[in-house]
């Protein structure tokens, strides 16, 4: 196996198993009956080291290919897209923490709107990402 193929399993297993969260962190800011806001807070924490992983092993890809795809469009956009999920994601989770520090239930928190909104941005701009890393479409 070469550096590149360990480097792409270790993406693919941090992209599934990590920033899949997301879309549970959508759901739970959907359905506030069913969340526990210490237990998002957590998730959050899981997603933004995958975050971190997802960037590393990506730089490593890139730089094990001779920055190969640096200059396509559908790398450039999908990088502009990874740091608006990075936006996003610390957005929601400052939500989250005040909403917490609150002392509201989750479900009764003015500010639950919001972490809807970051959520589901976060859901679709990770599908945005996958549709331009996988498609490759320019």
């Amino acid at each position: 196996m070469t550096f590149n193929s360990i480097l792409a399993v270790i993406h693919l297993i941090t992209a599934v198993c990590g920033l899949g969260l997301i879309t549970a962190l959508a759901l739970m800011a959907r359905k506030p009956g069913w969340a526990n806001a210490i237990f998002m807070l957590q998730i959050f924490k899981i997603v933004v080291w995958s975050l971190i992983v997802m960037l590393v092993t990506g730089v490593g890809m890139l730089w094990a290919t001779d920055w190969m795809s640096e200059h396509t469009w559908w790398f450039r956009i999908s990088f502009m897209f990874f740091l608006a999920l990075f936006a996003f994601h610390g957005i929601a989770q400052g939500t989250l923490k005040k909403i917490v520090a609150s002392g509201t239930p989750l479900a009764a928190s003015p500010l639950l709107g919001k972490l809807r909104t970051m959520t589901m941005l976060m859901s679709i701009t990770l599908v945005l990402i996958v549709l331009l890393m996988e498609g490759k479409p320019f």
